[in-house]
């Protein structure tokens, strides 16, 4: 492209004229000669390396950090291009089962200025309205209407500017028909949220991105920059188009009104479907008992509760722990975020190596949300950059995570400490969700010419 038509040439150009540069004898003039080299060719020598980066704009966006990933390919000044008035937001969550996920997607996009959103989900599930009617927003939510009306509503006039699906894989599958229509015959730009990066080799819900990535009115939103970079390197490097897209990495996170008091209890949290493919939760069982010695070592009056925050049928407890072991089923979101916010711990005990590497776990969003600190080692740090270091348990080589926390336990001020880097984290973590979404959304208006259309 621009490197081999243009670029090189040039470059060419510039080396053959110096090599039959006349060698001045002067030493003075022989640094006159090299400053008028370097200071000539240096532009065309950046826009090479510049230039070199245009062919892979799909994956230039993913290799560095989330923080950065936004301006890589910004073109102008941000502030320079308007946006719509209104800008019109549709949110689709067709699944009924990632209500965090759009509330943190509602949170970010209704920071846009002069926008109004439509939402069209499967269900509302756990009281999640009760904590999206207290997000301040510029963009109110218009109207909330059913997943299932989506198909009519792309034969409504005005049409969106911003399609966000909360579960692309899901929702390109469900709403196929409805999403070309909506490619041929709006300007509406598409942010894609990946949920699990190794689904989309192949499927219908991948014909359908395609078509939205070559006519370049897609991003694709990954939840946490390893399921990015994996779906970059290892799964749309097998598409047969090199079509160039954006992925980025988007942290879901949502304001919540958090109680301030501290639990009377050491409460060792961990949450999802109780399913043993989950959790690991033989490992956690087994070293329990050690957490609960070191405790009463400490005389403290303190007792240990293992918190299991989730659904499903539940894991057999052996009886020597089952006192120290309590089942918060099917809560609320509000209840939930309450209950979790006083955890000392939070332990993800994932049982598959994939929450690492191509697919993103709730359970550290949600706890920087509650502003409880995740027991982590340096393996979940490079996967959820976005988690501080400060915020978290670090866990040393070789211990297991009952280990570990048994060696934590008694650290009580180092827990407040690391709840309130907890909570200073989500904060920053939104604030930079709403700038980010901001710049994403101005490039999606300057390449579609919304203003124009309106």
């Amino acid at each position: 492209m621009l490197r081999h038509s243009f670029v090189n040439p040039v470059l060419r150009m510039f080396w053959i004229c110096s090599c039959k540069m006349p060698t001045i004898s002067f030493p003075r003039f022989q640094r006159l000669q090299s400053f008028i080299w370097v200071f000539t060719s240096s532009p065309f020598f950046l826009l090479f390396i510049f230039s070199s980066n245009l062919d892979h704009d799909y994956l230039s966006t993913t290799l560095s950090s989330w923080q950065l990933n936004t301006t890589r390919n910004l073109r102008f000044p941000a502030h320079t291009v308007p946006l719509p008035d209104p800008l019109r937001v549709w949110i689709i969550e067709s699944t009924g089962s990632h209500d965090e996920v759009r509330a943190a997607l509602v949170h970010s996009f209704g920071g846009l200025d002069h926008g109004e959103m439509t939402m069209f989900r499967l269900m509302d599930r756990f009281d999640i309205p009760d904590i999206m009617d207290n997000f301040t927003m510029e963009a109110p939510v218009k109207s909330t209407r059913g997943s299932q009306v989506f198909e009519h509503a792309v034969h409504e006039l005005p049409l969106p500017h911003v399609v966000v699906s909360t579960t692309c894989e899901a929702d390109l599958k469900e709403l196929a028909e409805p999403m070309q229509f909506l490619l041929a015959n709006s300007s509406a730009h598409l942010f894609c949220t990946i949920h699990h990066a190794d689904h989309w080799v192949k499927g219908r819900h991948v014909e359908v991105a395609r078509e939205w990535v070559e006519k370049g009115r897609i991003d694709f939103l990954g939840l946490s920059k390893h399921t990015v970079d994996y779906f970059v390197r290892k799964v749309a490097t097998q598409w047969d188009s090199r079509t160039p897209f954006k992925a980025r990495a988007y942290p879901p996170l949502f304001p919540i009104q958090l109680p301030e008091s501290e639990a009377g209890t050491v409460d060792l949290a961990m949450q999802g479907d109780y399913s043993p493919s989950r959790r690991n939760y033989r490992s956690i069982f087994k070293g329990l008992g050690q957490v609960v010695s070191k405790v009463e070592e400490y005389g403290q009056n303190e007792t240990v509760a293992l918190r299991l925050l989730g659904h499903g049928k539940k894991p057999k407890v052996p009886a020597r722990i089952k006192n120290h072991v309590v089942f918060d089923e099917s809560l609320s979101y509000p209840d939930f975020y309450s209950r979790r916010s006083t955890s000392f711990a939070v332990l993800p005990a994932f049982a598959s190596s994939d929450y690492l590497d191509r697919k993103a776990s709730s359970t550290i969003p949600a706890a920087l949300i509650a502003g409880a600190p995740v027991l982590a080692d340096e393996q979940l740090l490079a996967s959820y950059t976005y988690l501080p270091k400060e915020a978290v348990w670090m866990m040393k080589p070789g211990e297991t995570e009952m280990m570990a926390m048994a060696r934590l336990v008694g650290h009580r001020d180092e827990y407040r400490r690391k709840r309130e880097a907890c909570r200073m984290a989500a904060k920053d973590l939104m604030e930079a969700n709403r700038r980010n979404v901001r710049k994403w959304v101005t490039e999606a208006s300057w390449k579609s010419k919304w203003i124009e259309d309106r």
